[in-house]
């Protein structure tokens, strides 16, 4: 065999490798992120908030919406990908700390888990969900906005200040 074909050959060999699809499902390691991260910026240019359900992951890319489940409890939550990692020797995730907390992660500190890709629509479903929306809001005829539902969401504790002009 030629040096050129045999380079050619190895070459090959090595795309094919770097570019198999990732796995339907993923088990390992998984930890969180500590408090001290909070309101920095993620390797995405998100700002990490300890209260959203974000990730970090070495693969999946940028906005890829992942089920993580807690193999002791069997408790699931969705988590988007935001950031790169971990680093830490064999974890395969790393939680924020919302998302750790929904499934039993916190107390423990790293517990194996399995990971899988959530397509939007199911993304969609257990993001209303999350947000407690009333099933009779989820109808195929009526749409929910779900920036506009977290917006609402966010505001519903916020006082109510009157205008100067109102008095």
């Amino acid at each position: 065999m030629t040096t050129r074909l045999r380079t050619l050959l190895t070459i090959t060999t090595a795309l094919c490798l770097f570019c198999t699809p990732l796995k339907a499902q993923t088990e390992g390691l998984a930890s969180y992120y500590a408090n001290h991260f909070h309101g920095r910026k993620t390797s995405s240019g998100i700002i990490y908030d300890k209260n959203g359900y974000t990730c970090a992951h070495r693969t999946y890319p940028f906005g890829t919406m992942l089920k993580v489940t807690n193999l002791r409890n069997n408790k699931t939550t969705v988590v988007k990908v935001t950031d790169r990692g971990p680093y830490a020797h064999k974890r395969i995730i790393d939680l924020s700390y919302a998302a750790a907390k929904d499934i039993g992660l916190v107390g423990t500190g790293v517990v194996m888990v399995r990971i899988e890709k959530v397509n939007s629509q199911n993304a969609n479903e257990i993001e209303l969900e999350r947000l407690k929306i009333p099933k009779a809001f989820q109808e195929e005829d009526l749409t929910i906005d779900l920036k506009l539902a977290h917006e609402v969401d966010s505001l519903w504790f916020l006082p109510i200040i009157p205008d100067d002009d109102d008095e």
